[in-house]
């Protein structure tokens, strides 16, 4: 089923982080698929085959909890932690199902095979899987990935009894009911009280013609209702949902200069040295005006300055002459800190990434000599992409390289230009001040502010307890 489940998610521009989209096409799925069912057997049996009155409570309570309660947790859970840990927590199902059947049937005794084929299973997830990276910051998605399991495993004992008992029906319609509480659950209503009436896969639109408008008058009238109960149906995922995402930092996107690197100040001296070479009296409060500001922003800014006569590629030449020929004879350092933010960053299962307006070969080079390149998933440079800072494609472009959504991204700025990127491209900003301290300036688009790369994570650790 997952490659077909895979082609209708891109069919229908369901995003990996759309956990209503993903419950809606979910509960579509188990309707029409126990609709089929019933159908076949309606056409092999050559008569109407409905569960019988005895059978409607079994079939509410399988469809609750093996179709509806499962995949609620599932959807949900899988968007707040790593793969491995859903598949070591969802071997668990084995134990919980033979354990099942040990209380619940008194024919299945719990022996010594049983158990030890559990284990040896288990196992085998754990060595496929690793450990895992179970941690805080995956807890809350670890949670609803065990409550989807056992919601799994006490729908195979129900079925299981069910079949014992001679009532093989609610499997059937239990589905069906299940997927027809996903199709409310997964529901949202469209605010404009228009629908689009079109089947994209199929390019078939209704949206014109006698059909059209008899769709959208019949939807007028029932619209107010049907979504009414679907949002009372959706409610808690929806709430679950957000209470999760408001806090989940999945990744961490930094600046290189004056963040990571202690190369700052190196850019603001040798900007200084550069554009007194041809005679424009540069100084610090100018350097640090345009730093990590793109081209077209940077020289307009510095025209503004010193007049049309400022030749931006000339003096940044000298710029680069200089600097690159005293990071040779003496190096360049990391920033406090940086190693042991880093580590503790992959120790504990965070995505990481760099944005800077540095090429991204000279960027790797510097981080190589200094020992944090390996920490890094995505190096990401401002050449990359149309816009450098403070325009945020190169945060937007650093949060899709790395999977996640944005506004599951922190980042960690110390300039102006940076925080303005990275907050309109919707991330969590940080200010980690450097060579001057513009929280007032910036304090509306701001996240928090940590005095320095340490402090993140004391940061990272309470949010950690929120979820």
């Amino acid at each position: 089923a997952f490659p077909f489940i895979k082609l209708g998610y891109a069919a229908f521009a369901v995003t990996d982080d759309d956990i209503g989209a993903k419950l809606l096409f979910a509960g579509l799925r188990f309707f029409i698929a126990g609709l089929m069912v019933l159908i076949f057997l309606c056409a092999r049996e050559k008569r109407l085959v409905l569960p019988e009155k005895s059978a409607l409570l079994p079939v509410a309570a399988l469809g609750a909890v093996q179709t509806f309660g499962q995949y609620l947790f599932t959807y949900i859970g899988i968007g707040f932690t790593t793969g491995a840990n859903t598949s070591i927590i969802t071997a668990c199902a084995s134990f919980l199902t033979v354990a099942g059947a040990a209380v619940f049937f008194k024919g299945d005794r719990l022996t010594v095979l049983k158990v030890l084929g559990c284990v040896l299973g288990f196992g085998g997830v754990l060595v496929m899987n690793g450990t895992g990276g179970f941690a805080l910051q995956t807890l809350f998605g670890d949670s609803f990935i065990f409550l989807s399991t056992v919601f799994a495993a006490a729908g195979r004992r129900q079925t299981e009894y069910d079949e014992r008992s001679g009532r093989a029906d609610p499997a059937l319609a239990g589905v069906c009911l299940g997927g027809g509480v996903h199709r409310l659950d997964g529901a949202a209503p469209d605010p404009s009280g228009e629908q689009n009436f079109r089947v994209q896969p199929f390019g078939t639109d209704f949206r014109n013609g006698a059909l059209g408008a008899f769709a959208r008058r019949k939807h007028t009238e029932n619209r107010n209702a049907a979504f009414a109960f679907a949002d009372r149906g959706g409610d808690l995922t929806r709430k679950l949902f957000k209470r999760g995402q408001k806090n989940m930092i999945k990744a961490v996107i930094s600046d290189m200069d004056g963040v990571m690197l202690d190369s700052e100040k190196l850019y603001v001296r040798f900007w200084c040295e550069a554009g007194q070479f041809y005679g424009f009296p540069m100084e610090t409060k100018h350097a640090l005006g345009i730093r990590s500001m793109a081209r077209p922003f940077a020289i307009a800014k510095l025209r503004g300055w010193f007049g049309d006569a400022f030749d931006y590629d000339k003096v940044r030449d000298k710029r680069v002459e200089l600097m690159s020929a005293h990071i040779a004879a003496h190096g360049i350092e990391a920033k406090q800190g940086a190693d042991t933010l880093l580590r503790w960053l992959k120790q504990n299962g965070y995505r990481v990434a760099l944005a800077t307006a540095t090429a991204p070969q000279l960027a790797m080079g510097y981080l190589k000599r200094v020992g944090l390149l390996g920490y890094f998933d995505e190096i990401c440079s401002a050449r990359q992409v149309p816009h450098g800072k403070p325009a945020p494609d190169i945060y937007l472009f650093a949060a899709n390289r790395l999977g996640v959504l944005p506004q599951a991204c922190l980042a960690l700025e110390d300039s102006p230009n940076g925080v303005r990127s990275a907050a309109a491209a919707g991330c969590k900003t940080v200010l980690v001040p450097d060579l001057d301290d513009p929280y007032e300036e910036l304090k509306e688009l701001l996240f928090a502010k940590a005095e320095n790369l340490e402090a993140v994570i004391e940061l990272l650790k309470s949010q950690m307890t929120k979820i």
